[in-house]
């Protein structure tokens, strides 16, 4: 009798919850996520076709460079619904668009720093979709990065990596704006700091070592102000991403769970109960 009644309420317990699947991509949305993959796979590999005619070594160091990127590209999106189990279509092609434009902004403005490049889209994931997605957006956005070892200063690398560190774990339990405020302010400050103690004081070695690439203060001021700025755009713009790809952050959870909200005031004056179980 007792397992019975074991049975009865396991069954209720469970016919109480909304019974919801992993949402399925149309095929046009699939064909647009794999173009998308192949798109940032030939901007991170297509250096290495630059020397025609090509020899087998370079084919295949070119077609292992492609795959890599690819698969890279796959791993991403696997980690990012095994966070979020009912990501849609247009929140996948965010996260891709946003390592599609990170590579291709770095070919198209020589003069734009790493830390512009690489954070502010790390703050958009992990308040969209997650501290998990976004930390593997960042591995793999430095693993597909075109020509990242030549043309980047070393200590500028190891920085930004640190710091899109910190804001892809800080941005996922931002909980209001005022904290996102707080990041956007905090990070560049530190960041201006780091490389005001690891560039500067380490610039005579580095060349002495041929370790990295010198870079002026003025650089480092102005790196560092322009992630001040694109980090308050991103905090601006961050309630679009919110409403044009579905994106449910805690700071929006809060938001519309206001009491202030007329709806909210009306349903406790009206059903009391509703809304305490609500």
């Amino acid at each position: 009798m007792q397992n019975l009644t074991l049975l009865i309420n396991k069954f209720w317990e469970r016919s109480q919850l909304p019974s919801r699947e992993p949402i399925k991509f149309s095929r046009i949305d699939s064909l647009i996520i794999f173009l998308i993959c192949v798109l940032i796979s030939i901007i991170s590999s297509y250096q290495l076709l630059e020397s025609l005619p090509l020899t087998i070594n370079q084919f295949i160091s070119w077609a292992l460079t492609f795959l890599e990127v690819i698969l890279s590209c796959a791993v991403l999106i696997f980690i990012s619904k095994k966070e979020n189990p009912f990501i849609n279509s247009r929140q996948i092609i965010l996260i891709i668009s946003l390592l599609l434009i990170s590579n291709w902004a770095n070919l198209s403005f020589e003069n734009i720093t790493l830390l512009a490049i690489i954070i502010p889209p790390s703050l958009i994931i992990s308040q969209g979709m997650g501290t998990i997605t976004a930390l593997t957006w960042v591995a793999i956005a430095f693993i597909s990065w075109p020509n990242l070892n030549n043309d980047t200063n070393n200590y500028l690398i190891f920085i930004t990596f640190i710091c899109s560190i910190i804001v892809s774990i800080l941005g996922g339990r931002i909980r209001n704006r005022a904290q996102s405020l707080q990041i956007a302010i905090l990070v560049p400050l530190g960041a201006f700091l780091s490389q005001s103690l690891l560039l500067t004081n380490n610039i005579q070695q580095a060349k002495d070592f041929e370790f990295t690439h010198s870079i002026t203060s003025k650089e480092i001021f102005s790196n560092s102000l322009l992630l001040l700025f694109l980090m308050l755009g991103t905090i601006i713009m961050m309630p679009i991403f919110e409403s044009v790809f579905g994106l449910t952050t805690k700071s929006r959870l809060l938001e519309l769970a206001d009491q202030e909200k007329p709806l909210l005031r009306k349903l406790s004056i009206e059903a009391p109960g509703t809304f305490e179980h609500t």
